[in-house]
């Protein structure tokens, strides 16, 4: 009985442990045939040794076209290089020209290997044209159930080598963002405390006309928000599969420091679903960074938390439609700032119809514009776009504004979204620790040197503002109003204690505002002597604030008067 119940004992022992193993399943051969819909299978096997492989694979043909209904290839995993591809040179093509099939064999070294077979999505390579219109064939009809790969050992002295059912763990990373998706943006942050060399391994989507990436990465320095690596096309080269496939495989050398990894996609063709083929490695859609020592001590690195990230000194986002927004900020010393700024462009793609700009307060004079040629591509719908950037500005006050029409805006798309969807509007940070010191938020309203403001005038409407110099001052007067041959609609003055005119806002002396023709705008500086003033503004029954009859004027909130102190 003791014996037995020793044996049993054992036998659990045996059993369990065979569970806590990891699952390898042996056999003498691997397959795949029968291809999913999905259009892409895999099986991952280990080879303990250098072994002969002897290889039958079989892939469609299309018969009008030099294309390839399928595909095969192995992959090592470790080193992420193809070791065997399906070649049209060796194979035989069947009766039917509708397959094309090879034998041979392959010697591999020790190692971890994947097979691969993906099917071509077919509406990239038949389309007939039937009385004008395109028409995608019945893809299934040309599939084949004998399409597929065999992989056996070729000698009866390596009859065995394993199959992986359990998950090929990669070596430590630093950062891993793969198997991304359509219509998406992820980020992930890291501190270094030393001077390390990274070595960057990123597949995306970009294309030769224009030399653009549609899917790909960039690295961020967190505290200057500066751009310091970002997978450009020309930097990449074909990732295997679809001519639009890219790769990137290289080394970078980052300072101790905090750092952002940036990954975007566009509408189609990644993890999700292909609508060409592949690359060939799938699963590295996205971008993956490790070490390039060795002997790293991945200890040293640490996470970086979003909540970590320093806060921008102006964020004007999440804008609708219709609407503007400003903000001022002060600074006390000239300073680097770094503007992030989503918006649309126009029918024409040369302007811009959502888009941000910032204003000198003093003089009411825009000194940086969101302008078209100085975009990229923001992701989803080709009208997005995105400015990222930075600009030096000496010792004053400023206005940060954004504007947007009346289509296309924050969870009012009327094309798909662009990748950061929240930042749709302007952004503006510090890039370094100085400019954190020397700058502070303002709202006009409680602007010292604002004497008047009377803005946002509606239709039909007569009213005044008073104000007194104690001393002989000079203001900046800026008005926008309406005018057209040689006269004013809506347009303001300013009256002595006396009741004398002491300045007019006449058409000669104004300039076009942008939009309609007829919107005038006025910006001039003038000399008054100690006293007490009345500020005037006057509008007729049409054409004013939110009741334009013609495109308002470029800086529409502010139809109307102000009044400013200028400095000595």
């Amino acid at each position: 009985m003791n014996k037995l119940k020793f044996k049993t004992k054992y036998i659990i022992i045996f059993i369990i442990s065979l569970l806590l193993c990891p699952i390898i399943a042996y056999a003498q051969k691997i397959e795949i045939y029968d291809i999913s819909p999905n259009q892409l299978e895999s099986k991952r096997f280990i080879l303990d040794k250098r072994s002969t492989l002897k290889i039958e694979a079989a892939v469609g043909e299309y018969r009008l076209k030099d294309d390839l209904l399928s595909n095969c290839w192995i992959l090592n995993i470790v080193s992420h290089e193809v070791v065997w591809e399906f070649s049209r040179r060796k194979a035989k093509r069947s009766r039917s020209r509708k397959m094309l099939s090879v034998e041979e064999t392959v010697k591999l070294p020790k190692g971890h290997y994947e097979i691969f077979y993906a099917l071509n999505p077919l509406k990239n390579v038949i389309k007939r044209k039937i009385l004008g219109l395109i028409f995608d064939s019945d893809s299934r009809k040309y599939y084949s159930p004998d399409w597929g790969i065999t992989i056996q050992p070729d000698s009866r002295s390596e009859k065995y080598f394993s199959i992986m059912e359990k998950q090929y763990e990669e070596k430590q990373t630093i950062v891993q963002i793969t198997n991304v998706y359509d219509d998406e943006y992820h980020k992930k942050g890291f501190s270094l405390t030393a001077p390390v060399k990274l070595r960057i391994y990123a597949l995306g989507e970009g294309t030769q006309s224009g030399r653009k990436m549609f899917d790909f990465a960039w690295i961020s320095d967190v505290n200057s928000r500066e751009r310091i690596w970002e997978m450009k096309y020309r930097k990449t080269e074909h990732a295997g599969g679809a001519k639009k496939n890219r790769k990137f495989e290289g080394r970078l050398t980052l300072p101790a420091g905090d750092y952002m990894v940036h990954y975007v996609t566009d509408d189609s063709h990644s993890t999700e679903e292909w609508n060409q083929m592949p690359p060939y490695d799938p699963s590295h859609w996205g971008i993956t960074i490790w070490a390039e020592d060795i002997g790293f001590d991945y200890t040293e690195i640490k996470s970086f938390n979003e909540s970590d990230y320093k806060k921008p000194v102006v964020e004007i986002t999440r804008m609708r439609n219709n609407r503007y927004e400003s903000q001022g900020f002060q600074l006390r010393k000239k300073a680097k700032l770094h503007i992030f700024a989503l918006g649309e462009s126009s029918h024409s793609r040369r302007n811009l119809a959502d888009y941000g700009w910032i204003i000198d307060a003093t003089n009411r004079k825009t000194i940086w514009k969101m302008n078209y040629n100085d975009t990229e591509y923001a992701g989803g719908g080709k009208k997005n776009r995105v400015f990222d950037g930075f600009v030096t500005l000496p010792a004053g006050k400023y206005f940060a504004c954004y504007r947007t029409d009346d289509s296309h805006a924050f969870r009012s798309w009327n094309v798909d979204a662009p990748w950061m969807p929240e930042s749709w509007g302007i952004t503006i940070s510090c890039a370094d620790k100085e400019c954190e010191k020397n700058i502070q938020l303002f709202d006009e309203l409680d602007d010292a040197d604002v004497l008047v403001q009377m803005i946002r005038m509606r239709d039909d409407e007569k009213t005044y503002q008073r104000f007194e110099l104690t001393i002989p001052t000079y203001v900046r007067i800026y008005a926008i109003g309406e005018g057209r041959s040689g006269k004013m609609f809506d347009y303001g003055w300013i009256e002595n204690q006396g009741g004398d005119k002491v300045w007019k806002m006449k058409y000669s002396n104004t300039k076009h505002a942008g939009g309609g023709t007829k919107n005038r705008i006025i910006n001039e500086v003038i000399k008054l002597q100690p006293g007490k003033y009345s500020v005037y503004y006057r509008t007729d029954d049409s054409h004013s604030y939110q009741s334009w009859n013609t495109t308002p004027p470029d800086d529409a909130e502010h139809w109307g008067i102000m009044i400013i102190r200028q400095p000595k």
